[in-house]
C-alpha cells in the first residue's frame, strides 16, 4: 500500500473527528483546516529544533491522541451490536 494512501486516509478521519467533536470547526473544510495548522505546527517545531522539536511535537500531540482514542470508544461503546456482544459475554459463565 503507498504510504501517501494512508497518510492521506489518516489526515481524512483526523479532519473528521475535529469536525464531530469541536463545534467551532462543523464547517465543510475547517476540520481539515485546523488538522493541516496542527501538522504544520509540528513540522515546525521538528525543523526548527531538532530532536528537541520532535519530543515537544510528541507532547503536543499527544492531547489529540487522547481525543481521538476518547472518541473511537464512546462511538465504539454506543454502538448497538457492541453493547449486545457486551451482554453476551456477561451472561457467559466461566
Amino acid at each position: 500500500m503507498n504510504i501517501l494512501a494512508v497518510l492521506w486516509f489518516e489526515f481524512s478521519v483526523a479532519g473528521d473527528l475535529v469536525r464531530g467533536i469541536v463545534p467551532p470547526f462543523a464547517g465543510a473544510a475547517s476540520g481539515s483546516i485546523a488538522v493541516f495548522a496542527c501538522c504544520l505546527v509540528v513540522v515546525f517545531l521538528i525543523v526548527r529544533f531538532g530532536l528537541r522539536g520532535f519530543v515537544f511535537a510528541d507532547l503536543f500531540q499527544s492531547p489529540l491522541i487522547i481525543i481521538g482514542t476518547a472518541a473511537v470508544l464512546i462511538a465504539m461503546l454506543s454502538d448497538p451490536t457492541v453493547q449486545m456482544a457486551i451482554q453476551h459475554i456477561e451472561a457467559t459463565p466461566l
